[in-house]
């Protein structure tokens, strides 16, 4: 097994056997309002679902939910960015997979952004983030 462990990066990365209870606190440091994209099935059928969000509302955490199913197209996280704009989310929690880790960081760095995710796609876009 494994030991948890912490790297040194920006964003912090946790790994290992209990770090997962660790989740809600962390968000609350980033503030209040935490968009969560899961994939369809895997943690939101698991025993962990209901926890987190029990563990999210007794924290004062409002959160948004968002599901991804395959690669995220650029206008899969246009219309996440365009459903959450106006509600102006402090935190963004990927858990899954490769594809709603993809979803995750690409929807972390539009809500920045004026412009669609296609106007800053390499080799594509015009405009740099």
């Amino acid at each position: 097994m494994v030991s948890a462990f912490d790297m040194a990066a920006s964003p912090a990365i946790r790994f290992g056997v209990g770090v997962r209870q660790a989740i809600p606190l962390l968000a609350r440091s980033f503030g209040e309002r935490l968009v969560l994209v899961t994939g369809k099935r895997s943690f939101v059928a698991s025993p962990f679902w209901p926890e987190l969000q029990t563990e999210l509302e007794a924290l004062g955490i409002s959160w948004r939910h968002h599901i991804v199913s395959g690669e995220p197209s650029p206008a899969t996280v246009d219309q996440m960015v365009e459903a959450l704009r106006d509600w102006q989310p402090q935190l963004v929690l990927a858990i899954g997979g490769g594809s709603v880790l993809d979803a995750g960081k690409a929807l972390a760095a539009m809500l920045t952004e004026p412009l669609g995710l296609k106007n800053y796609l390499e080799g594509v876009g015009t405009h740099k983030p």
